[in-house]
């Protein structure tokens, strides 16, 4: 290994021209910054990840609150991520970020989910397209008219979903928010997956605020004020639930046009505002594109969000390499990057893995350190591609 490293040495600062999506801290040294270790989740997880999701307000459909729910999830993700679920519209990914927790063990700290289709035929996308307007009166007065006019998409974009990391983790220095939320790009852009989302778009929906009802429930005003008396006064949770489970109810029973001027101001007040706890989330994926659209949630008036894979810096800078080998001597190789490194082996337990952390490219060879070599069991002499990005 120390002749790969003096070789490498000689010739790094020749041929070591890595795109980075200006999204690290550079005031420190890759090799400074910590190593964070994603992958796949796997079914050992879910009891970690149930405490995970206790330890903050982390209350969604897209993670059950309960063990078996949440192992039935987590085996939908493996199949998914073998492509054992043929088609995108019923995948779903789950990832896993870890903690080492002693010399090779790792907890798992959070997770994030990825969907590759939201809106099919028989289960579409739906929203309200907020359409601004104006209209004038008798007396020549300018009033605001703007309406909600509720859409269908039947052939929808890729989706991320909830992301979670445990309350005590999420603002230390070690980044685990921003690596599982921003391994999903990542993914999509390794050699197996990179032409399926090359000209695709991806979305998301963000929560809006809630108040806590007298029975430990929640709501908020616009459900209150708007979609409450179209499904039999029931609970928002209720119709959360039944919605999910028969999303042609929304159709069916919400008006495809609605005049924010009928509605009450604390109902208008809340239309494409997202909750505080979801505020961190969407600031790390308005960093790698995400816009709004203009559009919400037909129920709960959560804003939409939407970004091109084209356009994600993430996804656009990935390059394949082949394995070189591992250094930790900053003084001997000075063009470390920091950035995500990965790969996918469908015979391994975990099919995918990847590392957020230092790395080196000298033309086709990546170097890294032995604890992300080891993690990802990384081979001196294999032709298997390993992709990176530095960020």
């Amino acid at each position: 290994m120390g002749d790969l490293t003096t070789l490498c040495s000689v010739f790094a600062g020749l041929h070591n021209s890595v795109f980075s999506a200006g999204l690290a801290n550079t005031r420190l040294h890759p090799l400074a910054q910590p190593s964070v270790l994603l992958r796949e989740t796997l079914p050992s997880d879910a009891p970690r990840l149930l405490e995970v999701a206790r330890s903050g307000n982390f209350r969604t459909l897209n993670f059950p609150s309960d063990l078996d729910g949440l192992t039935h999830k987590i085996d939908r993700s493996r199949l998914s991520f073998r492509r054992e679920i043929a088609d995108p519209a019923l995948q779903e990914m789950m990832f896993t970020v870890l903690e080492r927790n002693g010399r090779d063990d790792y907890v798992p700290v959070g997770t994030s989910t990825f969907f590759p289709q939201h809106g099919t035929a028989r289960k579409p996308h739906h929203a309200y397209q907020v359409v601004p307007g104006t209209r004038v009166d008798d007396a020549g007065l300018v009033h605001d008219d703007t309406v909600l006019q509720l859409i269908q998409n039947h052939a929808g974009p890729a989706e991320v979903g909830g992301l979670i990391v445990h309350a005590d983790r999420s603002a230390g220095r070690v980044p685990y928010g921003r690596a599982v939320s921003w391994v999903r790009f990542f993914w999509t852009s390794l050699p197996g997956r990179r032409a399926d989302y090359a000209n695709r778009l991806c979305l998301t929906e963000i929560l809006p605020p809630f108040v806590e009802t007298p029975e430990g429930g929640r709501t908020n005003a616009f459900y209150e004020a708007h979609a409450r008396r179209f499904f039999e006064d029931r609970t928002y949770e209720e119709m959360d639930k039944l919605t999910n489970a028969d999303c042609s109810l929304i159709t069916a029973r919400l008006p495809r046009t609605v005049r924010l001027a009928d509605m009450p101001s604390e109902a208008r007040a809340l239309i494409g505002v997202p909750r505080k706890e979801s505020r961190p989330a969407l600031r790390l994926l308005e960093k790698v594109g995400f816009k709004p659209t203009g559009q919400v949630d037909p129920i709960d008036a959560g804003p939409h969000f939407l970004g091109a894979f084209a356009d994600n810096p993430i996804f656009t800078g990935a390059h394949d390499l082949i394995y070189g080998g591992t250094s930790h001597r900053e003084d001997e190789i000075p063009n470390w990057h920091y950035g995500f490194v990965g790969r996918e082996r469908h015979s391994d337990d975990a099919a995918f893995r990847a590392a957020l952390g230092a790395f080196l490219v000298m033309d086709d060879l990546l170097l890294t350190t032995r604890e992300i070599a080891d993690f990802l069991d990384l081979r001196v002499g294999s032709l298997e591609p390993v992709t990176a990005v530095a960020l």
